[in-house]
């Protein structure tokens, strides 16, 4: 993002922090923490039968945090991918994010019945911490103005509406997005028992599909610096052009924004919140640190394509179980074998990037006998449930000849590796998931 458009950008976020110490104070002198003394519903709805004056005030605070975090996440990308190397603004734009977590958190407790007295001055003095160090950060963006690197990436290329449209398309990444629709459809279909009413069935997959879009389009703004080192990301329309960081930028926000919506309206709070965690996990946490600084990368971002299925499961149940947590292991121990598969075949690419991915620090013996091991694990995890009755006979028998399959690939792989043989486990990982989800489905229905 050019200084002068960061500039603009920061602006609105100083006026936004602004607005949301301004309706917290608003909150505080009314006393309208009673109108929705809840959270994050009021009166057991989004939006309250009976609405006055002290309920608008306090959805209307409550609507400034969504405009707010919005805001902090695209200067916090912002600052780490396009201005790396300017040390202040990374140190502010961190305290910015970290500081509107803490009030998230603050906020949730200060609705608790016996807490709203003693944790809302705290709660409003960290609104106006938070609109100091938004403000702090424009001053250092201003002050550096003329030392700010400035994109040499020209005109984007000419495209047609309808080929643009094509470009934002292939920017969430639909191939990754389909299988965690089928994650989350499935774990409705197990919740439920059965088909889940066809309504919330719709609004959750909308949800996570705008979800996961959001998510894949802010992973190809971070890495659109190493993208184009990579022969197998080289073409994403974020390297040639085809879209500018600005339009990826505001691309995957607004996804991501608009799924926080239709979960919080159409299915419940619970299912909201754990897709945006979801989102938080992959972007932050996984494509901002873990992917470029640890060996255990995939281990531990393996976390983020394991959300869904939670998202499925609340949205039927509003809760979270066993059933659920076990839904999340299984993706959690797929993860490691299936993208390291990917990983051995693209191994001097990420070598180039200088991503720290398995095959390039251990080498691919090590790589093939860890896939070979991961997968002994998902395919004895994937029996266990058999055994206290949460799936029977017909799952037993598809996951059986489903994980024999993968631990024939795997064993294959380690013995003599070879990178016809790692692609092949690589696509058969994807099927395996899905049909894996399918059978469960199927086999609760029946």
């Amino acid at each position: 993002m050019y200084p002068r458009t960061f500039l603009r950008y920061l602006w609105l976020t100083v006026l936004a922090t602004g607005l949301l110490l301004l309706t917290g104070l608003l909150v505080s002198v009314t006393g309208s923490t009673a109108a929705c003394p809840d959270w994050p519903l009021c009166q057991g709805e989004i939006f309250p039968r009976q609405v006055g004056l002290p309920e608008v005030i306090n959805l209307g605070h409550r609507f400034s945090v969504v405009v707010v975090g919005v805001l902090i996440a695209g200067a916090v990308l912002i600052t780490r991918r396009q201005y790396a190397n300017q040390t202040g603004l990374r140190r502010w734009s961190a305290a910015l994010g970290w500081l509107y977590l803490l009030q998230i958190g603050v906020g949730g407790l200060n609705a608790v019945e016996g807490l709203a007295g003693r944790l809302g001055p705290v709660h409003l003095g960290l609104s106006g911490i938070i609109a100091a160090v938004a403000a702090a950060l424009l001053r250092t963006v201003y002050r550096r103005f003329h030392t700010l690197p400035v994109s040499a990436t020209g005109p984007a290329p000419e495209v047609s509406p309808r080929q643009k449209a094509g470009v934002y398309f292939r920017l969430t990444k639909p191939w990754i997005l389909v299988l965690l629709l089928i994650t989350t459809a499935g774990a409705m279909f197990i919740a439920q028992g059965g088909l889940p009413d066809m309504p919330l069935l719709l609004y959750t997959l909308l949800g996570g599909a705008l979800s996961a879009g959001g998510a894949s389009v802010l992973n190809s703004y971070i890495d659109s610096d190493i993208d184009g080192t990579m022969s197998r990301t080289s073409r994403r329309p974020t390297v040639t052009g085809l879209v500018t960081p600005e339009e990826t930028l505001f691309f995957g926000l607004a996804l991501s924004t608009a799924s926080f919506l239709v979960f919080v309206v159409f299915v419940n709070p619970l299912s909201a919140a754990l897709s945006t965690l979801g989102i938080i996990y992959y972007v932050f946490f996984y494509t901002l640190y873990l992917k470029r600084n640890t060996i255990h990368n995939i281990i531990i971002g393996g976390a983020a394509g394991a959300i869904p299925p939670l998202v499925g499961w609340t949205a039927v149940t509003n809760r979270l179980d066993l059933g659920a947590l076990y839904l999340f292991a299984i993706i959690f121990f797929w993860t490691p074998p299936h993208t390291w598969a990917l990983a051995l075949l693209v191994k001097k690419d990420y070598a180039r990037a200088r991503v720290p991915m398995l095959p390039v620090v251990v080498g691919e013996r090590e790589t093939t006998y860890q896939i070979f091991l991961y997968t002994l694990l998902l395919v004895a995890l994937t029996l266990l449930p058999v055994s206290v009755g949460m799936f029977g006979w017909l799952y037993l028998l598809v996951a059986g000849g489903l994980g024999l399959m993968f631990l024939v690939l795997a064993w294959k792989l380690w013995r003599s590796y070879s990178k016809p043989v790692s692609k092949r486990l690589y696509k058969y990982s994807q099927a395996y998931l899905a049909l894996l989800f399918v059978a469960m489905a199927v086999d609760r229905a029946l």
